[in-house]
């Protein structure tokens, strides 16, 4: 199977989580190792019948910290990258709704994994 310039996506449906090739609004799930090998079944699924998911069910998410200049304030750069850990609660399916608490003391949106 060819991967380049194709949308690969997980999806929930009917209660079946898999993963697919989104060509518009329409999903061609994918059988065997996404990986090496992953096939095409020849299904067709509509893309309003699915609810898209995160692209993969990682068990722990590292990032990085203090990599932008505009959260570093007065400070100077870190020698060495930050690291912290996200619980995998944070993820988000596309299109989903972050709520922000009321009393929340700063909000920093990012969306720089994958689009």
């Amino acid at each position: 199977m060819k991967h380049s310039n194709r949308k690969y996506v997980r999806y929930e449906h009917r209660g079946n989580i898999s993963y697919g090739i989104l060509d518009g609004d329409v999903i061609s799930p994918v059988g065997g190792d996404l990986f090496s090998g992953a096939t095409q079944t020849g299904a067709k699924i509509g893309l309003g019948e699915v609810r898209l998911l995160w692209p993969c069910e990682p068990s722990k998410i590292l990032a990085v910290g203090l990599n932008y200049k505009s959260h570093l304030g007065d400070r100077p750069a870190p020698v060495r990258p930050e690291l912290f850990w996200k619980p995998t609660s944070c993820l988000l399916e596309p299109g989903g709704t972050i709520i922000i608490p009321e009393e929340r003391i700063m909000s920093i949106t990012k969306g720089s994994w994958l689009s």
